[in-house]
């Protein structure tokens, strides 16, 4: 069972490059909302399926490792955006 979670998270790790790829095409806020709500549907399924199934605990780790990662990028992305931004002024 260990080691299924370390699978999980070097898999989440690696889809990672594609999710940004998606957080470019959109503007650093909605992508900030979009994670934030995606991180609430999983958190759900963490809690409300956790402790029924091994499968609903593995959904929830990968959903949360992406979307925690997409999250952080886009707001460090809205952040220098700001600061650039505040620069030209």
């Amino acid at each position: 069972m260990i080691g299924l979670f370390g699978l999980i998270g070097m898999a989440g790790v690696a889809t990672n490059p594609f999710a940004g790829k998606l957080l470019d095409k959109l503007l650093p806020w909605y992508g900030s909302l979009i994670s934030v709500c995606s991180m609430i549907i999983f958190h759900s399924v963490h809690l409300g399926a956790g402790g029924v199934h091994i499968a609903a605990v593995a959904v929830a780790v990968f959903g949360l490792d992406v979307v925690h990662q997409a999250l952080q990028v886009s707001l460090s992305i809205a952040v220098f955006a700001c600061v650039l931004l505040c620069y030209h002024l």
